[in-house]
């Protein structure tokens, strides 16, 4: 059981991945579930480079459990990261299920990740959300939802980073019992929504620095 993603699309080179759907996916003992990252490796011939793009990726009826590996000892939230001015854009979530093991501790979700080109994420290095860390996204959504965890983590469900029409309806968040929130927004985030969400009020505006 390697410590990899069962769902990985990354642009390292230059590629541009675009229409991409998982459907009908059951997973587990995996070590991060999914992982979407944009790169600049850039092992390409000087002078040619052009950064690559992330776009139109549906994920729907996925479930992952168990989520772990037991060969690294450590597991990982999904992630979405974008580039500066080049957001992974246009991702829809509708009925996932993701199980996180848990166990962390509030003090976690203070961790601040650098930008950074790493294209493995066992590299990319700890994140303070136990569900789904977003940094730079564009136009992301999920639907008919639900995040949680086997043990009790006090990093809320959800970090966004930077981004611009990010919504979450009929959504379920596990919220751990040392913490007071599921979501935090750290950098601008422009039109984010929040509707019907157990435990959530709904919620429909741009903010930086927010809990939710």
């Amino acid at each position: 059981m390697p410590a990899k993603p069962e769902s990985a699309l990354t642009s390292n080179d230059g590629s541009v991945i675009d229409g991409v759907t998982y459907k009908n996916i059951s997973m587990e003992k995996t070590f991060v579930p999914i992982f979407l990252k944009i790169s600049d490796v850039a092992r390409v011939p000087a002078g040619t480079y052009s950064r690559g793009v992330i776009r139109n990726i549906d994920f729907e009826n996925i479930t992952a459990t168990d989520c772990f590996s037991y060969i690294k000892n450590r597991e990982m939230p999904s992630v979405i990261w974008g580039k500066p001015g080049t957001p992974i854009e246009n991702v829809t979530f509708k009925d996932v299920n993701i199980r996180a093991k848990g166990g962390h501790p509030l003090s976690e979700a203070s961790i601040q990740p650098s930008e950074n080109d790493e294209r493995f994420p066992r590299k990319v290095g700890a994140i303070p959300s136990y569900a789904w860390y977003l940094r730079h996204v564009k136009n992301i959504s999920f639907r008919e939802c639900e995040f949680g965890f086997e043990q009790n983590d006090d990093r809320p469900a959800f970090v966004i980073d930077e981004g611009s029409s990010v919504e979450l309806s009929d959504t379920f968040l596990q919220k751990g019992s040392g913490i007071e929130y599921r979501i935090e927004l750290r950098e601008r985030v422009h039109d984010f929504k929040i509707h019907n969400c157990d435990g959530l009020d709904d919620v429909n505006e741009s903010a930086t620095n927010k809990r939710y």
